[in-house]
């Protein structure tokens, strides 16, 4: 088992801010070139089909040439692909504007990690 340092987690945030960018975009290409209609279940299988293509690159990279969040991946290892298939989810809900600010707005006040304001604005006359 490798100690994880702190090269390590700047090397994989970088990787997976990187990532999340390009998956962003080739959604949005691939909704140009196939979903004209605006299906919202065609977004989210063509969202879901990106980051599949992406993070399955990244995984060949890591696994090749040791770089990018998936250099230590291991492919007898339960863990590692848990890791890639929470990270596929994780960048699906990135580009298909699942993890709006509202969405998480919500989430960590239903984590009580965010207060709730109570107060109603008060109206000018």
């Amino acid at each position: 088992m490798e100690v994880i340092t702190l090269d390590m987690i700047t090397g994989a945030i970088y990787s997976l801010a990187g990532l999340s960018a390009l998956v962003v975009v080739l959604t949005q290409i691939f909704k140009n070139w196939w979903n004209k209609s605006g299906k919202r279940w065609l977004s989210h299988l063509l969202s879901f089909v990106s980051a599949i293509l992406c993070n399955g690159g990244v995984l060949a990279c890591g696994l090749i040439w040791g770089i990018g969040i998936y250099a230590s991946f291991d492919v007898n290892s339960f863990m590692s692909w848990l890791m890639w298939i929470g990270t596929t989810i994780l960048l699906t809900g990135l580009s298909n504007g699942t993890w709006s600010y509202d969405f998480m707005k919500r989430f960590l006040e239903w984590l009580k990690l965010l207060p709730v304001n109570t107060t109603e604005e008060t109206k000018s006359k």
